[in-house]
């Protein structure tokens, strides 16, 4: 009676096991923006990045990317930041999400300026000695950098790279600087600026 009652309670428990593992592999398999979703609600942060980072890979989807980078922030994964903190920042939706933001959240902080900072801090962190990481790295730096900012200010995106280059004495970076403002007009015309130019020409 007794193996009888064992043999039937190691069978429930075992289908039961193997359902939530099915029910979890279609989901892993169909649906990881729901198990993002998931854990994200949990504060399971770092698995909600994974799941992100697979649905956004599998559809493209502009939401997706914002919040897989929101999430990166969350839990400061400097190598998500790299690998689409470009794409994010250079998506054909992200100046329209940007704006629509701004208007609704009345900060002094824009939404474009937001971004481009914290992805700029993590990208500048995750840079290694690795020469093909290293040069990929300051590239996107630069490119977020110099997207366009109307004001020169503390919040202003490339005032924030020339004083994180200044602390860390990263030459090589200083130099893409220069040369990027010397041979383009996509920067502000803004006397600080030309001054801080000027300062890491000596770096």
């Amino acid at each position: 009676m007794r193996n009888t009652v064992f043999k039937s309670i190691v069978i429930t428990i075992s289908a039961i096991v193997g359902s939530f593992c099915i029910v979890f592999l279609v989901l892993f398999l169909g649906f990881p923006k729901t198990l993002g979703q998931i854990n994200s609600q949990l504060g399971q942060h770092l698995a909600a990045v994974k799941f992100y980072e697979k649905a956004y890979n599998r559809s493209g989807d502009f939401d997706t990317l914002h919040t897989l980078i929101d999430e990166a922030e969350k839990t400061e994964s400097d190598y998500i930041a790299y690998l689409y903190g470009d794409k994010f920042i250079f998506d054909s939706q992200f100046d329209e999400y940007c704006a629509l933001s701004d208007e609704n959240n009345k900060t002094s902080l824009s939404t474009s300026d937001y971004y481009c900072g914290i992805i700029i801090k993590s990208i500048m962190a995750y840079k290694s000695n690795d020469s093909e990481i290293l040069k990929d790295a300051n590239n996107k730096i630069i490119d977020i950098s110099f997207k366009k900012t109307f004001v020169y200010d503390d919040a202003c995106p490339l005032k924030l790279t020339i004083m994180l280059v200044r602390k860390n004495s990263d030459k090589q970076l200083a130099k893409k600087i220069v040369e990027r403002y010397d041979s383009s007009d996509e920067h502000v015309d803004d006397e600080w600026l030309f001054d801080d130019i000027n300062q890491l020409r000596s770096i």
